[in-house]
């Protein structure tokens, strides 16, 4: 933190200000006290011991307990006093007490008026003090005025007014900051929320998707009939295995070829699958209908299909849905019913004529006109010999007569 960072540089300049005590004890204080004579002055050690009295606790609280509000005042409090102790070793000399005015300077990095209230407390009330009992150690002579530790006093004051306000401007500016930063913080935590729940959205949609797809493309591919879908154009796009083995092509040779390349519509005069249902959506009819058609295998052979179309809406294009069943087999035991139903009736037919009597003729009349009605004949008829046993002569005819003379 800011607080923790300047209890570092004011503990700082407190050693930095110890060590300096010592070499003015050393260098200065000897010539200023007693003149030209240079031996060792008393106040060597004396700013040893008490610059490192003054040193110690701040320097705990610095280590011990950085960035607290009790360290801050430790400090201001230890640097007041290692200001009152240079103005000592310096004889009281005025030039010295411009370092109260600096450290001041360095306490307004806290940006905490209380801590310029703390230091400037203890500074006048040194200045207060050795000003009435010691006045040559903080002024410089015998006697001083009681006055003039208040006209130090006042200057103090003068800086406090603008550093306290400079500190209160800050610390608004600060907290203006912070709330900004707060609110920011709080949007980007919102939108980050917004963004993660609807990427997981999507992730979840994309996955259910992939599976849906994957379902659709399990039962087209497993289903038994043919299925086909096919663009506006009439090409095929997609054809499941079914219908592979139904038509005997593969996949990658249907795809693209036109719907008419093997189904197509049972009425040789119908118009192609894709033009005739086009032509009944235009007329408003629905598509979900059944109707036989032909497939083309790869041999080339026809063979009965039963196909339903259905359609598909994606992206605003329509396409087609193509359901192929072979019915060759159904086909098969239809005509096989058929004939088997025909044949029932002839031999009833038949039946009926022989046992009806009416003649011989009549009966061969009635076999004719069934055999020609039953099995599509185009002429039926029956000879027999004339009684002067020379040629035949026409018995029975379904359709057409003709005289054999």
């Amino acid at each position: 933190t800011t607080s923790a960072q300047t209890d570092r540089l004011l503990l700082g300049l407190l050693i930095f200000e110890y060590l300096a005590e010592i070499a003015v004890a050393y260098w200065v204080s000897p010539r200023t006290w007693d003149g030209l004579s240079s031996h060792t002055h008393p106040h060597v050690p004396a700013a040893a011991f008490i610059g490192a009295s003054i040193l110690g606790l701040p320097l705990y609280m610095a280590l011990a307990c950085p960035g607290r509000s009790s360290t801050r005042h430790v400090i201001a409090i230890g640097k007041m006093l290692n200001s009152a102790l240079i103005i000592h070793l310096f004889g009281g000399r005025i030039e010295t007490h411009f370092h109260v005015f600096g450290s001041l300077a360095f306490l307004a990095f806290y940006r905490d008026w209380r801590v310029l209230v703390t230091a400037s407390s203890v500074i006048m009330c040194d200045h207060l003090v050795r000003g009435v009992f010691f006045p040559v150690s903080v002024f410089g002579v015998i006697a001083a005025n009681p006055w003039r530790a208040f006209e130090h006093a006042g200057w103090i004051i003068f800086e406090d007014i603008f550093l306290i306000w400079s500190c209160l401007q800050s610390s608004r500016e600060l907290r203006r900051i912070a709330e900004q930063r707060a609110r920011l913080e709080m949007s980007n935590e919102i939108i980050e929320a917004e963004v993660k729940e609807r990427t997981e959205s999507l992730a979840r949609s994309r996955r259910e998707l992939i599976r849906s797809e994957a379902a659709i493309r399990a039962i087209v591919d497993t289903a038994a009939d043919a299925i086909f879908t096919v663009n506006p154009a009439g090409e095929i796009e997609t054809a499941n295995r079914a219908a592979e083995s139904m038509f005997g092509f593969r996949r990658s040779e249907l795809v693209g070829r036109n719907i008419e390349f093997v189904v197509r519509p049972a009425d040789p005069d119908e118009p192609g699958l894709v033009q005739s249902e086009n032509r009944l959506v235009s007329n408003g009819i629905p598509l979900d209908r059944e109707r036989e058609a032909l497939g083309r295998r790869g041999d080339g052979n026809e063979f009965p299909l039963e196909i339903s179309i259905g359609e598909i809406l994606t992206d605003g294009e329509r396409r087609l849905a193509i359901f192929a069943r072979d019915i060759s087999g159904r086909k098969a035991v239809e005509s096989k019913l058929a004939r088997q139903a025909r044949d029932a009736e002839f031999s009833s037919e038949i039946g009926h004529a022989l046992v009806s009597g009416g003649g011989l003729r009549n009966t061969l009349q009635q076999c004719v006109e069934s055999i020609v009605v039953h099995f599509d004949a185009a002429l039926a008829c029956v000879w027999t010999a004339r009684d002067s046993g020379q040629g035949l002569e026409l018995a029975a005819s379904a359709n057409v007569f003709t005289p054999i003379g």
